[in-house]
C-alpha cells in the first residue's frame, strides 16, 4: 500500500484541498523541477551538484527546497557512496520508482513537440539525451541490430545498446563496447539520428571523434527515428 501524505507535510506547502488521488499526486509532484528531478535520477543517483548541472535554470536554494520535500514525501533518499568517493548522492525510493513509467507516459505524450526542433536556449543534458533515445527508439526498425556504443561528453558517459530488438540505455562506459564516440555538444546525435549520411562531416569538422567500429555506429542510428 502506497504511505499517505502526512499532514505534516502537507501543512508546508500549497494543496488543492481537494479529497481526489490526482489532486493528492499534484500536491507531491506537481510543483515546477520536481518531475525533472525525477527524470534526473531515473537512470541511477546523482550528486547535488549534478542535478545542478543538469537542470541549469534551478536556483540553488529551489534545488535544496525540492529536494527536501522530495524526501519528506519518500520519493528519494540520501546515500553516502563507499570511499574513495564518499560523496552524499540522491536516488529514488520505491515510492520514487514507480513514477518512471508515468514520467515515460508523459515523456511520449510530449515526443511530437520534438519536431518542431531545438529553441536558441534549449538545454539539452546527458540525461535529456539519454531520455530522448528512450523515446526514439523504433523496436521494428532494429531487427538484425547487434550494437552497445558508448557515448560521452565531458566527463559524463553513458552506453546504447540494440539487440534482438530490444533498447538498453545505461549510464558508465560498456565492458566490451563497439564503438565510443564522444561530442562537444549531444544534439549532434539528435542530428546524426535524422540524417545518418552526414556522419563524416561531422567528423571532420570536429564535431565528434568517433573510435572502434564505424559501421556499428551506423547500424544504430538506424533504430532510432526522430519524431515527424
Amino acid at each position: 500500500m502506497p504511505t499517505a501524505v502526512s499532514d505534516h507535510y502537507l501543512m508546508n506547502k500549497r494543496t488543492y484541498n481537494q479529497f481526489c488521488p490526482l489532486a493528492y499526486s499534484l500536491d507531491v509532484i506537481g510543483d515546477r523541477w520536481t518531475l525533472l528531478i525525477i527524470r534526473e535520477l531515473m537512470f541511477g543517483p546523482r550528486r547535488y551538484t549534478d542535478l545542478q548541472q543538469g537542470l541549469p535554470g534551478i536556483g540553488t536554494n529551489l534545488l535544496a527546497k525540492r529536494l527536501k520535500d522530495m524526501e519528506a514525501a519518500d520519493i528519494i533518499s540520501q546515500q553516502k557512496l563507499p570511499p574513495p568517493a564518499a560523496s552524499h548522492v540522491y536516488t529514488l525510493t520505491e515510492r520514487g520508482k514507480s513514477l518512471q513509467p508515468i514520467i515515460m507516459q508523459l515523456a511520449e505524450w510530449g515526443k511530437p513537440y520534438l519536431a518542431e526542433g531545438f529553441q536558441s536556449d534549449d538545454y539539452f543534458s546527458t540525461v535529456s539525451c539519454m531520455s530522448a533515445l528512450r523515446m526514439m527508439f523504433t523496436p521494428e526498425k532494429a531487427t538484425g541490430i547487434s550494437a552497445t556504443v558508448d557515448i560521452s561528453r565531458g566527463s559524463e558517459a553513458f552506453f546504447v545498446q540494440v539487440h534482438r530488438g530490444v533498447l538498453a540505455v545505461q549510464t558508465g562506459l560498456a565492458p566490451l563496447a563497439d564503438a565510443s564516440v564522444r561530442f562537444d555538444d549531444l544534439k549532434t546525435l539528435l542530428m546524426l539520428i535524422g540524417n545518418p549520411a552526414t556522419r563524416q562531416q561531422a567528423q571532420a569538422s570536429g564535431m565528434m571523434t568517433l573510435t572502434g567500429d564505424e559501421t556499428v555506429f551506423d547500424s544504430l542510428l538506424g533504430a532510432f527515428n526522430l519524431p515527424v
